[in-house]
């Protein structure tokens, strides 16, 4: 998120699938991928990140303090004639 110098970082084990029912649910504009990646989630925690840091792609400092990604997202969503994964930005 722009503004933010925190990612959110998971661990776990992770697959290539092909099974034509999940790949459905990543349909697109009539396009449905040829694999998707699953990941069993083992462990997941937001963490400060030193490359985006180090980078300087924005001035993270002059952020609003009440920006909430979480929210932002929610926001979008609900505001979109589509849904889930479909949503346009």
């Amino acid at each position: 998120m722009p503004g933010h110098k925190h990612i959110l970082e998971i661990k776990g084990a992770a697959e290539i699938r092909d099974d034509e029912d999940l790949l459905q649910g990543f349909e697109v504009q009539g396009k449905t991928p040829s694999l998707v990646t699953r990941v069993a989630v083992t462990s997941k925690h937001i963490k400060l990140s030193a490359a985006i840091e180090n980078a300087a792609l924005w001035p993270a400092e002059n952020g609003p303090e009440d920006l909430v990604p979480a929210e932002i997202f929610k926001a979008h969503i609900k505001q979109s004639s589509e849904s889930s994964l479909q949503a346009k930005v």
